[in-house]
């Protein structure tokens, strides 16, 4: 803004506000153009629609970074270039150049007169304007050359910058003077009053402008009036554009008002007291406006949504507004506050002077504002303290969270000094980070106000990798050496998925693992530093099974069909212990095996992926070569010769069953003559039945049924009838062998 030139050169408060204290007040500071740069708040209220409205976010809770001191009050407010570059103006007549991290000197430039309320402006190449209370406007580089001057009647206000490149300024002498960028004059237009309104441009390029003769000014491009409005009493207060391009500005008869682009009443709201400050327009439409204290005040009708009270008025600084939708302002109680969107008190910062400065929002978060202790403030979040984190170690991918202090704002997030991969700033005291990829190291936290590291290492632990492995097929129980890299402290090695029966960590590269049951597939191997996947496949051999064959039994030579899965690869075929004299893979689940000689018991089948072993058994058909003695009664003790006897079922002497047998090994039986008849042997097992070529003659026991006489003297000739009397017959009588034995038939027999 811009002194009165009959104003005093007193700085007070007191003085200022009831003097004149409309004077020079609305326009504290002014960014004119729009955003050229990352981190630029290129004039009075950032933009040239005057909103205040940053697209930063500023220090969540205040502390200072540094103070510029210059030679006198600070009333003037802070531009930032689109490099940080901060430029102030003072009451010293220098217009400064500072750096915004050290708040060292980078140059100043004497205007020959005090820099009052004017703000800097600065242009789409650089160009910096500051207007002086001699009525100069000054044009210099960025390095502080001057470039140009333009001399106006009297004092001047905060420059804006057109599209075009045009820079409009008021001036105590009642014109508003439009300038080419080469210093030249556009136009001007005179007013009724004097001039300290920073010139609004709406985005059709209509220039808005207040004068102490109670109006405000709408003029197009080329300085045409398009319409004027009175309010009740002098405009020192700036105008700001909302984004449906009504105007808003305040008027020293403690009204605030709202016109259209056309210039009508939208609406007025009654203020405490007269309106020096210009209006900020948050995200949301709400207007700020100081006055005593801020107000927040809806834009549809202007009703009171909140009032914030300062321990003394709000004179000419203007609001400015976060990201967050925090709004800061100066107070002339020294404060520089800091409001949520509810007015509730966020933070305050006091300085050694009242504040009549608006302040500025660097794109780092810092708070630029001047002050009347003649210091330039840089207001920034209090430095970062990182105290502790847990877990302290971890893979890509683990979350890790991190305690400490003033995190708010946090920029950066590292390990090892690799970024995280992602950050989340819970609160001023906790983030939560995820690891990316990255070496074992401190954590850093950087936040606007600096970097905080971690005084404990975090552990790194990279990622499992598969390189190769060997063999690259086999069947359960398989031993596999899998090679690679970070395998120690592995939980779990898979086949296609399926688990591993067991395995082993060698070393860090290396890995046995016993192969479970399973499928072809990739292999891999789980460690503290997530999942290795092999690139290559591992050919699982599933075990062969067999699950019938036929014939059940058959001779040496015979030809068995075997039925089951997985017989692909088949090196064997087995019966009992004695392998197939051949066999033949028909298919996967078939093949035919040509028996061998002693061959009785289970198939077996050898693959691969192992030996499949038939539930029954095959037998070879059994035969009877001899047998001994080859006569005799019931039980007569049989010695039978031949094969394949194992498992013998039934052993029969002229079709009457044995009274007994016993199976001495496969080629041996002895079976005792029960009652039977003379015929072929027939030894019965589960292979078939085998009968003697020979014929076993079965001998009757003889029975006596009587004789005849029943008494008689020595060589007394008897007859003995009963059956089965074979000649010769023996034949005792109490003991003593009868003489002169005479054999008449199987019936009857004589003997003396």
């Amino acid at each position: 803004m811009i002194t009165h030139a009959s104003q005093p050169a007193t700085h007070r408060a007191a003085l200022l506000f009831l003097c004149l204290f409309f004077f020079l007040f609305s326009l504290c500071l002014s960014p004119a153009v729009g955003d050229v740069g990352a981190g630029s708040w290129l004039m009075f209220h950032y933009n040239p629609q005057h909103t205040g409205r940053s697209p930063f976010t500023g220090p969540s809770s205040p502390a200072k970074q540094w103070t510029f001191c210059t030679g006198n009050y600070i009333y003037s407010s802070p531009a930032i270039g689109a490099n940080g570059t901060i430029y102030i103006g003072s009451e010293d007549h220098y217009l400064y150049a500072v750096n915004p991290v050290t708040g060292s000197l980078q140059w100043s430039f004497d205007t020959g007169n005090a820099i009052m309320y004017s703000s800097p402006a600065i242009g789409m190449d650089g160009t910096v304007y500051v207007g002086s209370a001699n009525g100069i406007l000054y044009a210099l580089t960025p390095t502080g050359t001057l470039l140009w001057q333009y001399a106006t009647g009297n004092g001047s206000s905060s420059p804006a910058i057109g599209e075009d490149g045009t820079i409009y300024i008021g001036s105590n002498d009642n014109n508003l003077y439009a300038i080419n960028p080469d210093g030249t004059l556009k136009w001007q237009y005179a007013t009724g009053g004097m001039i300290f309104s920073s010139p609004a441009i709406g985005v059709d390029g209509t220039i808005y402008v207040g004068s102490e003769d109670n109006h405000i000014y709408a003029l197009n491009q080329d300085g045409a009036l398009q319409w004027k409005y009175a309010t009740g009493d002098q405009l020192y207060s700036s105008p700001a554009i909302g984004t449906d391009g009504t105007i808003y500005i305040g008027s020293t008869d403690c009204n605030f008002y709202a016109l259209t682009p056309t210039g009508s009443l939208l609406w007025k709201a009654a203020m405490p007291m007269p309106v020096l400050s210009s209006p900020g327009i948050g995200a949301d439409g709400t207007i700020y406006i100081g006055c005593n204290g801020l107000s927040a005040l809806n834009p549809t009708d202007g009703s009171l949504q909140w009032t914030f009270s300062a321990g003394s008025i709000v004179s000419n600084s203007s609001p400015a507004i976060g990201a967050d939708g925090t709004i800061y302002i100066g107070s002339q109680d020294n404060n520089l506050y800091a409001l949520n969107q509810d007015g509730s008190l966020k933070w305050a910062y006091a300085t050694n002077g009242f504040i009549e400065s608006s302040p500025a929002i660097g794109a780092d978060g810092t708070i630029f504002i001047g002050c009347d202790d003649d210091n330039l403030y840089a207001i920034t979040s209090p430095s970062p303290m990182l105290v502790s984190f847990s877990p302290t170690s971890g893979h890509a991918g683990t979350l890790v969270t991190l305690t400490g202090a003033n995190f708010t704002g946090a920029t950066a997030v590292t390990f090892g000094g690799t970024s995280a991969a992602t950050f989340t700033v819970v609160n001023d005291t906790t983030i939560n980070i995820t690891v990316g990829s990255g070496i074992s190291g401190t954590i850093t936290v950087t936040t606007p106000a600096g970097t905080a590291a971690s005084t404990d290492i975090f552990t790194f632990v990279p990622p499992p990798a598969i390189t190769s492995f060997i063999p690259s097929s086999g069947p359960v129980g398989a031993e596999v050496t899998i090679t690679g890299a970070y395998f120690t402290g592995a939980t779990a090695v898979a086949f296609a998925g399926n688990a591993a029966t067991s395995y082993t960590v060698t070393n860090d590269s290396t890995i046995t693992a016993t192969v479970g049951t399973g499928a072809s597939g990739t292999i891999s191997v789980t460690a503290p530093g997530g999942i290795a996947t092999s690139s290559d496949t591992f050919t699982f051999i599933p075990a062969p099974t067999i699950t019938s064959f036929t014939p059940p039994s058959g001779q040496a030579g015979v030809s068995v069909t075997i039925n089951g899965a997985n017989f692909t690869g088949t090196t064997a075929v087995t019966f009992g212990s004695t392998a197939a004299t051949s066999f033949t893979i028909v298919n996967a689940t078939s093949i035919t095996a040509v028996v061998g000689n002693v061959a009785t018991g289970v198939i077996s089948i050898t693959t691969a992926g192992g030996t499949a072993t038939s539930t029954d058994i095959f037998y070879l058909t059994p035969t009877i070569i001899s047998f001994s003695p080859n006569n005799g009664p019931t039980k007569t003790v049989l010695a039978i010769t031949g094969a394949n006897f194992t498992g013998a079922t039934a052993v029969s002497i002229g079709g009457i069953a044995a009274a007994s047998f016993s199976v001495v090994s496969a080629s041996s039986i002895t079976a005792t003559v029960g009652n039977g008849a003379t015929g072929t042997l027939a030894v019965k097992t589960p292979g078939g039945t085998a009968t003697s070529s020979d014929v076993f003659t079965f001998i009757s026991v003889p029975t006596i049924t009587s004789f005849t006489p029943l008494r008689g003297a020595y060589y007394s000739l008897v007859t003995i009838t009963g059956t089965n009397f074979s000649a010769p017959p023996t034949v005792k009588f109490n003991g003593v062998f009868a003489e002169n034995m005479g054999w008449i038939s199987s019936e009857d027999l004589t003997g003396n």
